[in-house]
């Protein structure tokens, strides 16, 4: 115990040694984990005294900052106390106060040095503004003086006869530079009085610019007007080529007085130009009938071929090539085209006879024609740019004519490079480009508008005759339709040669109308369409015999044997015809939904969304499902007889039972002679409606049948199961095609439908004494008129059928005498 307390003793550790340890001098490097792992190597020991070190540091720090104030104190209150000061303390604060003196006295040198430059700058800069105002002024001077003199030297220009044209439109160029830079001095007296002068001698130049457009416009005119049937234009004058020539330094004066200017003398010379061809096919005293009219529209065009060929052989350098002059004037003669051609259009009579609109169509095509002849003449050979593609005619080739041919073709070829040599030969015998053509100044880069339509458009709102005739041509097909019974067996099946052929009509049609238009008359022309088709099917419907009414016609009831008032009686042979018509408007029906898509992506934007044929398909499906009705129809009339034939049988006097009943072969006959030529003509799908809808009436129409007989004996209600039996099997079989099985949901409706009549059969032969329970058992949902019907066809007497009523639970007065006349609907009541 001695030796354990003294181990324990010698381990403790005395925190205030170790610290001591620690190097006082600051300047002294101190490694914290190498001093602890020196004094505590052992982790234990570090855990154990780890505690008292930290309170220890703690107690340190705090003793140290003690004596830091307490020295301070001491040293402050020391220098106070005794009037002396530690000679390392006197002098750091001389030094702190000599140090604040300079500082000061830099600043106030720094602030005065800042003040002299300012003032310098000040005059500096009061100099420089001066220099400015005097260069400005010493500019504006030299501007003035350049601007009084250019003034003064285009009057000079005006007023000699002799003054040189190309000199006036480059001092103008300079004037309106010159003026740019007094636009802030307008209102100084001097200025204005300048720009006033500006003014003036603008006008003048106008004026002369105008007369001299206007002699060179009407000796052109005349030039044609003298030669109208030659086509060699004839040699010019020299004094007149003087003045052609001339013409290039106008457009340079032109171009000086600015856009608007070029604008106005611009279509005042097209306006000149055309004074003749107003004069010749206008509205004006000189126009003559047969010269203006559709027929006579070629020459229109041949008139402003032969202006272009003069204009081009004697002005091919005078105007600059930025300026549309090509373009304006095959504009402004389009849009005066279009209103000779309104007025002749308001003016005539709209005949629809063929000539009138062959002479209408022709005048559309031709002007269409000529449109595109001129868009590409001037994309070609005038590097006009237009805003859209239907500017761009890149397929065809005029000749000077205007004959169009395909570019890629020989004839093509040989066209464009005749007009490359053309060009080129030209340049070559000018032997000089105009100072318009080689300044580079400017270049046509606007986008212009498109010259299709301009003068064609106008055909757009007198179209009617074009659409009356193809409206008659198509009354015409629909008449010889109604006549005609040719079919075209081409196909998978059959159908009228009249549909086929009347939808390659309407195909070319469509091609002819895109041609022309694609917009208001193509619209009408569709609606021409749609009217006639929904006709056509009405033709389709018609070629089907039509419904005869047999209300009361059958001898032993007032009502008909069949299930219908209303019945259509098939000739023999005929059935072919209705499936033709099946066929023909199925095929109408899907070429309708082709022809819609054809037209749709056809036609302009703006009619595409009224564009809707389902009011035809309509139609058509309507004539096809008629057609289905009246097939089975007419086979249910075919076996009438055979209908009649079991009234006529008396079943109550069968005493055995052997085949199939007469009636029962007669009608396997008319319904396999049918059903074998039928299917072979129609779809599989409408095959199978026949079917369904054939096997409901049928089975109507022969409980309809059995419900009058008035007595059958037992024997007789077996021959009859056996007949059901053999009719059920018949019925059953007629949609199969091939080898393929019946629908299964038909053959369940036929099964369930004959066993019905099954039903009614055995409860009829069931003997007397046990059919209130049968009936009770077999018929659930049976009425006392259910119940009456079967005693009827038992032949059993109305005074004994009133205890049979009772036995069910029926009173005798409920039952009607009539309940045959609705054992239709009783019958398809009970399961």
């Amino acid at each position: 115990l001695t030796n354990a307390t003294m181990s324990s003793t010698s381990t403790k550790v005395d925190v205030n040694a170790i610290l001591d340890q620690i190097p006082s001098d600051s300047t002294t490097d101190f490694n914290a984990i190498e001093f602890l792992n020196k004094n505590f190597q052992q982790e234990a020991t570090l855990v154990e005294t780890l505690p008292s070190l930290r309170t220890a540091v703690a107690q340190h720090l705090s003793q140290l900052d003690v004596s830091i104030k307490e020295t301070i104190y001491s040293t402050s209150t020391s220098s106070n106390k005794y009037g002396a000061k530690d000679s390392s303390t006197s002098k750091l604060i001389s030094d702190v106060q000599n140090l604040k003196t300079k500082i000061n006295a830099i600043q106030s040198r720094a602030s005065s040095s800042e003040r002299a430059v300012q003032e310098i700058t000040h005059q500096m800069k009061g100099l420089d503004v001066a220099k400015g105002h005097l260069q400005r002024t010493i500019a504006a001077l030299k501007r003035l003086h350049m601007l009084t003199s250019a003034i003064e030297r285009l009057k000079e220009c005006i007023v000699s006869e002799e003054g040189d044209i190309k000199e006036a439109a480059n001092l103008l160029d300079a004037i309106g530079m010159l003026q740019v830079h007094f636009e802030a001095y307008k209102n100084v007296k001097r200025i204005a009085n300048l720009n006033r002068e500006v003014d003036e001698i603008r006008n003048t130049l106008e004026g002369r610019i105008r007369e001299h457009f206007k002699l060179v416009g009407e000796h052109v005119a005349t030039c044609l007007e003298e030669n109208e049937e030659n086509s060699v234009l004839p040699e010019v004058s020299e004094e007149q080529k003087v003045v052609d020539q001339s013409l290039s330094d106008v457009c340079l004066v032109v171009d000086a007085l600015g856009d608007a200017a070029r604008k106005k003398h611009l279509d005042s010379f097209c306006v000149d130009l055309l004074e003749p061809y107003e004069q010749k096919f206008g509205k004006k005293k000189s126009f003559v009938e047969d010269v203006g009219s559709l027929e006579q529209i070629d020459r229109r065009f041949a008139w402003f071929r032969r202006l272009l060929r003069a204009m081009d052989e004697r002005f091919a350098h005078v105007f600059p090539s930025h300026w549309p002059f090509h373009y304006k004037l095959t504009a402004l003669f389009l849009l005066q085209t279009r209103e000779h051609l309104l007025n002749q259009l308001k003016n005539s009579d709209n005949n629809t006879n063929e000539k009138s609109v062959s002479a209408l169509i022709q005048a559309l095509q031709k002007t269409m024609l000529f449109e595109k002849e001129m868009t590409a003449r001037l994309s070609r050979d005038c590097g006009v740019v237009f805003s859209s593609a239907s500017g761009m005619i890149d397929d065809l080739e005029f000749d000077d004519d205007g004959n169009s041919v395909a570019a890629n073709s020989a004839k093509g070829i040989r066209v464009r490079h005749a007009r490359n040599k053309a060009r080129q030969d030209a340049s070559n015998s000018i032997g000089h480009v105009t100072d318009a053509d080689t300044s580079g100044k400017k270049v046509m880069t606007e986008k212009l508008v498109p010259l299709i339509g301009k003068a064609s458009s106008v055909f757009e709102a007198y179209m009617e005759p074009y659409i009356s005739l193809e409206r008659q041509n198509m009354s015409e097909q629909l008449a010889k339709a109604a006549k005609d019974t040719a079919v075209d067996s081409r196909g998978e099946l059959p159908v009228f040669t009249t549909s086929t052929d009347l939808f390659v009509y309407i195909k070319n049609s469509v091609t002819r109308c895109t041609v022309l238009s694609k917009d208001r008359t193509f619209f009408l022309l569709y609606e021409v369409f749609k009217e006639s088709l929904e006709k056509y099917s009405k033709v389709m419907y018609q070629k089907m015999p039509s419904s005869v009414s047999t209300a009361g016609s059958f001898a032993f009831g007032s009502n008909n044997i069949l299930s219908s008032n209303v019945q259509y009686r098939i000739p023999q042979g005929e059935e072919v015809t209705i499936c033709n018509v099946i066929n023909t408007c199925e095929y109408c029906s899907e070429t309708v939904e082709a022809l819609q898509e054809l037209i749709t992506e056809q036609i302009s934007e703006s009619y595409k969304g009224k564009i809707d044929m389902d009011s035809v398909q309509d139609s058509f499906n309507e004539t096809l499902s008629r057609a289905i009705q009246i097939l089975a129809a007419g086979l249910e009339s075919r076996i009438e007889s055979s209908l009649k034939e079991i009234l006529n049988t008396s079943w109550g006097s069968v005493e055995l039972v052997g085949e199939e009943s007469e009636y029962v072969r007669s009608m396997h006959k008319e319904i396999e002679s049918f059903v074998d030529t039928v299917r072979e003509l129609i779809p599989a799908s409408y095959f199978k409606n026949l079917c369904d809808k054939f096997s409901h009436v049928f089975i109507n129409s022969y409980m309809n049948a059995l419900s009058r007989i008035k007595r059958i004996s037992e024997s007789g209600t077996q021959q009859l199961l056996l007949d059901v039996y053999n009719l059920k099997t018949l019925i059953l079989k007629l949609p199969v095609i091939g080898q393929n099985p019946a629908p299964s949901m038909y053959t369940k409706t036929v099964s369930k439908e004959f066993g019905r009549i099954e039903v009614l059969l055995k409860l009829v032969g069931t003997p007397l004494e046990l059919l209130p329970d049968m009936f009770k058992s077999t018929w659930t949902n049976g009425t006392s008129n259910d119940l009456q019907l079967i005693m009827d066809m038992k032949g059993l007497p109305k005074k004994d059928q009133n205890s049979i009523l009772e036995k069910v639970g029926f009173k005798p007065s409920s039952a009607l005498a009539g309940a045959s006349s609705s054992v239709g609907d009783n019958v398809r009541q009970f399961s």
